[in-house]
């Protein structure tokens, strides 16, 4: 009980995200496919961070804090959260970029490879924050929780690692595209869309680590996280406010 308490309750952070995930999983996917692309996912994400622990294959090798055993679920050699977490974190990445590929009045957009090749984007860019801020984790709630055993070019952050990330990101982005390729195209609401919502969590992800940087006194790697998503976030707005036009016209044809 100690250990589920800590998984559960010791990472309430990721807990919350779970519970975004799963509603708006819901609505996206419905509840057979959710089963499936959370169990590929996790099963993918269990065995590739042990691969990593132990051969530095995919992320180049790595050690999890030892001194968690006993107080959180492992699965091996890895904390349970952090496989879990592979599964929500590429679903926003890729419900996000197809948001932002649609505009907020849609849920299919126009270009789905366009689509999967920004979902990828966004689940390998925003690793360069959720990584290098998670290493200076016992400074905030996240915990003394990983390191890595060599030098990296961004923030202790070895280019391989990203380069494994970009691969697993394909493969799940994948899974995603495939489950989502049938979704009807109909009008939304902005606020009904589950994709904006999407969009909005995983900004939350990525922003709120930048600001815990920013916290801890790692002002460059805070700024640096900041600089990637604030323009990103305000071109996207831009856009969509330019888009609406062209989709209600479109609408009354």
């Amino acid at each position: 009980m100690t250990e589920i308490w800590g998984t559960l309750g010791g990472r309430w952070f990721v807990t919350l995200f779970a519970l975004a995930y799963l509603l708006l999983g819901l609505r996206i996917l419905g509840g057979r496919k959710l089963a499936l692309y959370t169990v590929v996912a996790f099963v993918l994400a269990a065995g590739s961070e042990n691969a990593s622990v132990h051969t530095g294959i995919p992320y180049t090798r790595y050690a999890f804090n030892q001194a968690l055993r006993g107080q959180e679920l492992w699965i091996l050699d890895v904390p349970l959260f952090v496989p879990f977490s592979y599964t929500f974190v590429m679903f926003f990445s890729f419900c996000a970029a197809r948001a932002v590929a649609a505009g907020p009045w849609r849920r299919v957009p126009s270009s789905r490879l366009g689509a999967y090749l920004l979902g990828v984007l966004f689940a390998t860019w925003s690793t360069w924050i959720l990584d290098p801020v998670s290493q200076r984790g016992e400074h905030f709630y996240i915990g003394d929780l990983f390191h890595y055993h060599g030098p990296g070019f961004w923030f202790g952050l070895p280019l391989m690692s990203q380069v494994g990330w970009f691969f697993v990101s394909a493969l799940l982005c994948g899974l995603l595209a495939w489950l989502t390729w049938q979704t009807p195209q109909r009008r939304e609401k902005p606020f009904h869309n589950p994709l904006v919502w999407c969009f909005v969590v995983f900004l939350v992800q990525v922003l709120h680590l930048s600001v815990a940087a920013l916290l801890i006194g790692e002002h460059t790697l805070g700024a640096a996280g900041l600089l990637m998503w604030v323009p990103a976030a305000a071109v996207t707005i831009v856009m969509w406010r330019e888009l609406r036009p062209l989709r209600v016209e479109a609408g009354n044809e």
